[in-house]
């Protein structure tokens, strides 16, 4: 996710309705580094940890019952790790005047059970949407060719699923209506309404969807070079 951190940067300032920033890779990297690194790192092992240990806690057979227990896990985790998924998401919209903790307590401040629900159930959609990586390995064999294109794919598949989700939570986190950023009017239709109110949601959409493929692909690919099974876990 490092090498990808502008395309998160660029989602959120979409998202708010502000104009796409202007990075080179340099910029990227080194931000990516000095930002995204420390809270990307708590953010994963944090996850893949908690989602450990609530699985083996869970009332429900896996066996049995996979896809409940996959949701359940899933959902849970978000709960628990969403003060971490709340500072990285304001971290994004980062003003050069702005320190870490500064940032942290503002993120914890506007932390609501509406912006907790939203970060869980879109861990839990992006998780369901991510396992087409295994179907498309299994229709068109386990070459190195096919782990990047299901891995791109399923990132990109995962992060639009969940990215209405996303743009909610960031427009609560910033204390913005939807309502603000659309042109809606009285004498619209109903279809109207719902094409302008879709079409806020979905801002930043494509940044996202990239900047998740892309960090799937590097994570499978580190994954398969060190001859590590990957687990489940997010990195929105």
């Amino acid at each position: 996710m490092i090498p990808c951190y502008s395309f998160w940067v660029n989602k959120s300032a979409l998202q708010v309705g502000l104009p796409l920033p202007t990075f080179t890779w340099k910029d990227s990297l080194c931000r990516g580094l000095k930002e995204g690194f420390p809270a990307i790192t708590i953010i994963v092992g944090c996850q893949l940890y908690i989602q450990r240990e609530i699985e083996k806690r869970l009332p429900i057979n896996r066996k049995v019952s996979p896809f409940l227990f996959t949701g359940a896990s899933s959902f849970l985790t978000g709960v628990v790790t969403s003060p971490i998924l709340a500072y990285y998401n304001l971290l994004t919209m980062k003003k050069p005047s702005d320190t870490f903790s500064q940032i942290a307590k503002l993120a914890l401040k506007r932390l609501s059970w509406a912006q907790v629900g939203a970060l869980a159930a879109r861990e839990t959609t992006c998780l369901y949407s991510m396992r087409i990586l295994g179907p498309l390995e299994s229709l068109f064999g386990d070459s190195l060719t096919v782990k990047c294109s299901s891995a791109f794919i399923s990132g990109c598949v995962g992060s639009l699923s969940g990215h209405p989700l996303d743009t909610a939570f960031t427009l609560w986190q910033k204390q913005f209506s939807i309502t603000s950023l659309t042109n809606v009017n009285k004498n619209d239709t109903a279809l109207q309404k719902a094409t302008k109110y879709s079409r806020v949601l979905m801002r930043g959409g494509y940044q996202r969807a990239l900047g998740m493929g892309i960090s799937v692909c590097i994570y499978d690919l580190a994954n398969w070079a060190l001859g590590v099974k990957p687990e489940s876990g997010s990195f929105n």
